[in-house]
Formats: C-alpha cells, structure tokens, sequence
C-alpha cells in the first residue's frame, strides 16, 4: 500500500507549524505573531484551458509583530516532479493575492526520492525584453537527503520571495 507522503507533510506541518519555521525559516519564525494563527480552508481553484482543478494545500492567517495586517502563509507540498511546478506556484500567488488582497509568503516543500534542483522563478520573455519576472529564492532550507539504499525522501523547503 502507498504512502500518501502529501497528507502526511500536510498533517505534520500543521501540527508543527511553528517548530517547521522555527527550524527551516528562522528569520521568519522571529517576526510572526503565534498568538494570531488560523489555519484557513483549503481553496480550489480550476483551470479551465486545461480542464484541472487544484487545491491549495496550506493556508495560514497570521500577523506579523507590532503590525495590525494579516498575512497569508501558503505551504505547498509536492512530492513528484512537475515541470511546470513555478507557474502553478505562480498562479497560485497571484489567485490568492485577488482573493485576500494581502501579503502572501509562498512556501514549497519538495519530497521526492532524490535531491534534485527545482526552478524558483517564473518568468515570460520575448525576443525584445522580459515582461514578467516572479520568484527567486528569499531562503531555502535542506532536511534531508536521499541517498540509493535509503529508505525515506529528500526534503527541499523553499520560500520563494514573490512567487
């Protein structure tokens, strides 16, 4: 029987929400507000040229300290490789910013089973310049790493600044 590795890291980074910042996003850990934390409902959201829905996988409300605006911290966990994983990071930053009209910290957390590169920035660009430039690695965090032999995954989690 599989593993169902996405519910799990879901589960897991729920739980510790805070002790999973604290360890791989300190800077960050230091400036959120604990006391104002609310886990919200996952969003969906359907691509209609493709015919696909997705689902978010985590949204917390926050507040940062000594600030009275909510912030908006998106986990996205992704255990298998999707080439065009930045611009459904993207996609998503841009359909949460419409809805919440809020500062959003993009998070992806890679678990596959080996250590690999994953592209942290979508960009479009023409012949004459770039129109579009979105991402780069703010921080980035290794937990593990795979290697032949080994049971268990590599573990890459990625803030990406402006997804």
């Amino acid at each position: 029987m599989a593993i169902d590795h996405d519910r799990l890291f879901k589960e897991l980074i729920r739980t510790f929400f805070e002790e999973f910042l604290l360890l791989f996003f300190p800077d960050m850990h230091e400036h959120i507000d604990f006391h104002h934390l609310s886990f919200l409902s996952e969003e969906l959201f359907t691509d209609v040229t493709a015919g696909e829905k997705y689902r978010v996988d985590l949204l917390v409300e926050t507040k940062l300290k000594g600030e009275d605006g909510l912030i908006i911290v998106h986990v996205e966990t992704q255990g298998y490789v999707q080439p065009s994983f930045a611009e459904r990071m993207f996609l998503y930053f841009s359909r949460l910013y419409e809805s919440y009209r809020t500062r959003i910290v993009p998070i992806a957390v890679f678990h596959y089973d080996s250590l690999r590169e994953e592209p942290s920035v979508f960009s479009m660009e023409f012949p004459f310049g770039e129109v579009l430039h979105s991402g780069g690695v703010a921080e980035e965090a290794v937990a593990g790493v795979h290697s032949a032999g080994q049971s268990g995954c590599g573990c890459v989690a990625q803030s990406n600044g402006v997804y």
